[in-house]
């Protein structure tokens, strides 16, 4: 994760302040920058399950710090809006071959009739949202 939630901000900030981007380069760069997580995420998993994970992470990192060391070029003047699109794009690709997936949730489970035993601690299906006790008793009370 080098410089991941850093760089989703100075890498647009570069592209305006340091390459004057026009308003159609910088939701580009900004759409090629997710563009990984789409075309990458499936195939890493894949490739995260079958070989071992910390040398996957720790060559992951290692890209993003390479690509990202290219950035101090501005200073130089040497930055191209291209190279700055390659950079987003490389860190991306390596971020989200390094990054754990995000937690699965479950949706809220509603089945529109109410159990007398359903509880949220027994695991059984309870209405959402929680109603209040006494609004609970009312509507879990056998009729």
């Amino acid at each position: 994760m080098a410089g991941s939630p850093v760089s989703s901000v100075a890498v647009p900030y570069l592209a305006v302040v340091e390459l004057n981007a026009s308003t159609a380069q910088v939701p580009a760069l900004a759409f090629l920058s997710q563009l990984p997580s789409l075309l990458v995420a499936l195939h890493a998993g894949a490739l995260a399950d079958r070989h071992p994970k910390r040398p996957l992470m720790i060559g992951g990192d290692l890209v993003c710090v390479i690509v990202l060391l290219t950035l101090p070029l501005a200073a130089f003047d040497w930055l191209t809006f291209q190279q700055l699109v390659a950079v987003a794009f490389v860190q991306a690709t390596a971020t989200s071959c390094t990054m754990p997936p995000p937690s699965p949730t479950s949706p809220p489970c509603w089945t529109g009739r109410c159990s007398s035993r359903a509880t949220p601690a027994s695991g059984d299906c309870f209405p959402f949202p929680p109603r209040p006790a006494a609004a609970s008793a009312r509507c879990c009370s056998p009729s």
